[in-house]
């Protein structure tokens, strides 16, 4: 009977300790969830219910957490292409997770905005859920847009002049010229002017 007794409070304190360690997980989970800057969702895969969001995804696309629990992400439409969620779909049923899904979405206010998508694949009480983090990334490719608007804008501008420019890394020893002093020494882009032995014929007098 004592080794019996033994044996249910060593059971017992077993349950205890495991109860804890879930309940320690659930609070780091929790903390982190909270604490990201960047939209972090909790999603039913077969729908894309929302079943948790945090402050960040209120940030990111000024809908408040009861604008869209119990919501699909279709009834609030803010994948502006359903293509994009049908892909993350996939790849998380083929592999578990998605990577870095660049996509747009409808913010509430009816803006369009980019987002870098990353996702996992668990399991809610035997459902299929989608974990993913999204960060904002519109700032950053309008600034991209802008320096190869820039680059195509100084490029016709040279063309039109017939003037080249040319850079040289210091560190790399290495000497870049534009697309125009290609042009200007009739020479295709596969030409290297690094090739001093070469390119001399060009500065001489």
């Amino acid at each position: 009977l004592q080794r019996r007794i033994r044996e249910l409070e060593a059971a017992e304190a077993a349950r205890r300790q495991s109860e804890e360690r879930l309940r320690e997980s659930e609070s780091k989970f929790r903390l982190t969830f909270d604490a990201s800057p960047d939209s972090v969702n909790l999603n039913r895969l077969e729908d894309g219910l929302y079943v948790d969001v945090n402050e960040g995804f209120t940030k990111l696309t000024g809908y408040a957490r009861e604008d869209v629990i119990g919501r699909t992400s279709a009834e609030i439409s803010i994948w502006h292409d359903p293509a994009d969620r049908q892909k993350l779909v996939q790849d998380l049923r083929e592999r578990g997770y998605c990577e870095n899904l660049e996509a747009v979405f409808r913010m509430k206010d009816g803006r369009l905005g980019t987002g870098l998508m990353s996702a996992q694949l668990i399991a809610l009480k035997g459902v299929p859920h989608i974990i993913s983090i999204t960060r904002d990334i519109t700032e950053r490719n309008r600034m991209l847009q802008a320096l190869r608007d820039t680059k195509r804008l100084l490029e016709e501008t040279q063309a039109i002049a017939r003037l080249g420019g040319w850079e040289y890394d210091v560190a790399a020893a290495r000497l870049a010229w534009t697309a125009e002093v290609y042009r200007i020494y009739g020479v295709g882009p596969d030409y290297d002017p690094n090739d001093v032995e070469k390119a001399v014929g060009f500065y001489a007098p």
